[in-house]
């Protein structure tokens, strides 16, 4: 079992790294700009704090401390739970792979 969720960790890991090397390769190609993980890490702070997921104003938030490493780890445990949720639907046989869908 540990080992099942190491693996699991190090697969979200390695699919947010392939997201943020894409978001890259766009940016150096077309000037796409990456996502702003520092505006992540903000709404994370003011749920957080308020419960509310809607934030409407969070642009014009003031700015919290640590917000961008804080929209870093977001960004990573967001990339980890997809990779548990996918291997649980899996496992149940809610999903199968294919090459449709993994």
């Amino acid at each position: 079992m540990r080992g099942k969720m190491m693996e699991l960790v190090i697969a979200g890991i390695i699919a947010c790294l392939a997201m943020d090397g894409f978001q890259r390769l766009l940016w150096l190609t077309i000037g796409q700009p990456p996502s702003n993980w520092a505006v992540v890490g903000r709404w994370a702070f003011i749920v957080l704090r308020s419960a509310r997921l809607y934030q409407p104003d969070i642009d014009t938030a003031p700015p919290a401390p640590r917000e961008l490493p804080f929209g870093w780890f977001v960004h990573y445990a967001v990339g980890v739970g997809y990779a548990v949720i996918y291997a649980g639907l899996m496992q149940t046989g809610l999903l199968t792979a294919s090459l449709f869908d993994g």
